[in-house]
């Protein structure tokens, strides 16, 4: 299957570019799930589809026709759009949204994009004020578990700054009791 599909992506599988100087992506891979990254037009269209197909054929599985979807950049017309959805038998999605807690949407990074981050904090932090805890506890409970969570997300993306506020709101209320 390698050689199958190294030979399909060199001969017409055209990649996206990340960004206008970025290096070209064809895929992504994540635990089970795959991304795959093409320009719109019907023949990449086909050709995503011959690829699943030999996949398809060479591994046993299928594709889950209803779990399958496609995002389209806002350059793409809507003709375009509703032919390769037609072809392809996928779903339109109109944001990536998160994968693994990872914001995959496009453009700026607003407060409702990490939100999240301070509702993941606040469950944490419930199970906490039941319990009798010093003041070195706290801390410690702070400083290893509260301010290890937006970590993983500052990887990706520059969290605003109106969120790592609140964060720090959430971590002075819990060492201070005013929860």
């Amino acid at each position: 299957m390698h050689i199958i599909a190294d030979q399909v992506e060199v001969e017409y599988w055209k990649p996206m570019r990340a960004g206008r100087y970025g290096p070209q992506i064809s895929h992504l891979l994540f635990a089970n799930d795959l991304l795959l990254f093409v320009e719109a037009s019907i023949e990449q269209a086909q050709c995503v589809m011959h690829c699943l197909h030999l996949f398809c054929q060479a591994s046993g599985q299928k594709i889950n026709n209803h779990k399958t979807q496609i995002y389209f950049s806002k350059n793409v017309d809507n003709q375009l759009r509703e032919e390769i959805l037609l072809h392809t038998g996928f779903s339109h999605v109109n944001s990536v949204g998160r994968y693994l807690e990872a914001n995959l949407a496009t453009g700026r990074s607003t407060r409702g994009h990490f939100k999240h981050i301070v509702e993941k904090i606040q469950n944490k932090l419930t199970g906490w004020k039941q319990r009798c805890l010093s003041l070195a506890g706290k801390i410690t409970l702070s400083k290893s578990v509260i301010c290890s969570i937006p970590y993983y997300h500052m990887q990706y993306g520059k969290i605003p700054k109106t969120i790592c506020d609140e964060i720090e709101k959430i971590q002075c209320s819990f060492l201070w009791e005013r929860l």
